[in-house]
Formats: C-alpha cells, sequence, structure tokens
C-alpha cells in the first residue's frame, strides 16, 4: 500500500506543471484567459490608527503634530506569511490552517482561500497550481497535491478547476505526500500556462513576524 502512494506522489510530482494536462483541464470549464492575473502579489500589514491626545501636556505646544503610520508592505518576489491576504489584481489568495499528519506516511495538508474581488470571472486549478516546494529538514521539491494524500488524510478534494465570479469566495482544502520533516514553504503559480518562477506567490509556513 505504501508503495502505491509513493508512486503515486512521484507521478504527481512529475505532471505537476505539464502546461498540456493543465490547459486541457481548463478547457472543458473556461476559457484560459480567465485564468489570467495582472499585478504584482502584495500584501499590507493592517495599521492601528495613531491615538492623538485630546489635551497638550503642559509645557508643550499647543498644536501637537498627529503621529503618522508607515504601513509594512510585502511584495513578491519576498515571501508572504500564513493567513496573509495577498491581492494580485482584484484576486486575494490566503494560505492557512497547515497541518502535517505523521502515520505510516507522512501528509501535509492546508486550506487556500480565493476571493474574487475584480468584475471578470477568475478560473483556477489548485491542484495544479500550487505545490509544497520545501521542507523543514532543507529539502526542496515538488510535493503536489493528490486525491489519495486527501483521503488518508480524511479532507475533502477535487482534482479539478474553480471558477469564481466576481464577488465569489472559494476555500479549497488540499493534502500532499512528503517523503519527510514537515512543509516549510509553498507556491502557487499564478500563470499555469508558463514555466517562469518569476510570476509565483511564494509563502513560508510561519506567522507572519512584522505584524
Amino acid at each position: 500500500m505504501n508503495t502505491n502512494k509513493c508512486r503515486c506522489n512521484r507521478f504527481i510530482r512529475i505532471l505537476l506543471f505539464p502546461m498540456t494536462i493543465i490547459v486541457s483541464a481548463l478547457a472543458c470549464t473556461g476559457a484560459l484567459t480567465d485564468m489570467l492575473v495582472v499585478g504584482q502579489p502584495t500584501f499590507q500589514c493592517p495599521t492601528v490608527t495613531p491615538v492623538v491626545q485630546a489635551t497638550a501636556p503642559v509645557g508643550s505646544p499647543t498644536t501637537i503634530p498627529i503621529p503618522t503610520v508607515t504601513p509594512i508592505v510585502i511584495q513578491s518576489p519576498h515571501p508572504f506569511y500564513l493567513d496573509d491576504p495577498i491581492d494580485v489584481g482584484g484576486v486575494v489568495f490566503r494560505l492557512s490552517n497547515v497541518v502535517t499528519i505523521s502515520s505510516n506516511t507522512i501528509i501535509a495538508t492546508w486550506q487556500l482561500e480565493v476571493r474574487n474581488k475584480r468584475p471578470t470571472v477568475y478560473e483556477f486549478f489548485p491542484a495544479g497550481q500550487m505545490i509544497v516546494s520545501a521542507l523543514a529538514d532543507g529539502q526542496s521539491g515538488e510535493w503536489g497535491a493528490s486525491e489519495a494524500a486527501a483521503h488518508d488524510a480524511g479532507i475533502p478534494f477535487r482534482y479539478e478547476s474553480y471558477r469564481l465570479n466576481p464577488g465569489t469566495i472559494q476555500i479549497v482544502y488540499m493534502a500532499a505526500y512528503l517523503p519527510t520533516s514537515t512543509p516549510q514553504a509553498f507556491v502557487y503559480r499564478l500563470d499555469p500556462t508558463s514555466s517562469s518562477d518569476t510570476n509565483v506567490i511564494s509563502w513560508v509556513n510561519q506567522a507572519n513576524p512584522y505584524c
């Protein structure tokens, strides 16, 4: 049984980003133009409104300058963090609930929330666009989501595309077999028709240390 899982995982990893596979899967449900996202991935830490004193302290000027807050902004290629809402041209991505299950095999599970705030449809194929790209023990690679891993982890999974109308949200649950360790980093390819490593969102598996 474990041998079959390993074979399945290797197959998924080999076929993770072949353009013909993804293009064929999407041809049945929508246009490739619906998948394209234009813009630089950006996240801004929520800012706290400065507290202004109503009365000036004794000996200070009557007018107190209002303190300013400089927002912390993260943009690609800098990696993002768990629970960061990352805006890319009106489509917002948020990675959360990363869990590692260890039994006979190691399985990583995670949740991807996608919100479409743009005026046009957004279509995506998460199982073919998102991977675990690095492990905590230092390994780098491409560990993709699979139906077998999701079944063993007991989570719902759809190896197909999703079509989001304007103003809608989709939450996707995914799972992947890992050879060792726990996930350290994730990658989501914004343009599945391109093999470029520049048009991606990357995450570090930790809370945002800046906000």
